[in-house]
C-alpha cells in the first residue's frame, strides 16, 4: 500500500470511529428527553443509522488494516467522546481525562509507527 493510500485509509479508519462517538451523543440526547417520545425516536433512530453506517465502515476497514491496527485506533473514540461530553454536555474535565486522554493518543502513535 501507497504512502497516499495509507492515509487516505487512516483518514477513512478514523472518520468512521468519529461516527461511533457521535452515536454515543445521539444516545445520550434520546436519553434525556421524555421516554417514548417524538424526541427519543428520532434520537434514537439517528444513533442506529450512525451504527449502520459505522458498521459498514469498520467492515471496509477491516479489508485494509489487521485486526490489532484498526482496533488500536479505535481507542481514540475516548477522545471524541470526552470532547462531545465537554461540548455537547458541559461535562467537566478532569487532569486524569487529559492525562488518560494523552495516553490513549501516545499509544495509538507508537501502535501506527511500529507498522509503518
Amino acid at each position: 500500500m501507497n504512502r497516499k493510500s495509507k492515509v487516505i485509509n487512516l483518514l477513512f479508519l478514523h472518520l468512521s470511529i468519529l461516527v461511533f462517538a457521535f452515536s454515543v451523543v445521539l444516545i445520550k440526547y434520546a436519553a434525556t428527553t421524555e421516554f417514548f417520545s417524538f424526541r427519543f425516536f428520532l434520537f434514537y433512530a439517528f444513533a442506529l443509522m450512525a451504527l449502520f453506517f459505522y458498521a459498514i465502515f469498520w467492515q471496509q476497514i477491516l479489508r485494509k488494516f489487521t485486526l490489532s491496527f484498526a482496533y488500536t485506533n479505535r481507542a481514540v473514540g475516548i477522545f471524541w467522546v470526552v470532547l462531545f461530553g465537554v461540548l455537547f454536555f458541559n461535562e467537566t474535565l478532569s487532569i486524569t481525562h487529559i492525562i488518560g486522554i494523552i495516553l490513549i493518543i501516545l499509544g495509538v502513535i507508537l501502535t501506527v509507527a511500529e507498522n509503518e
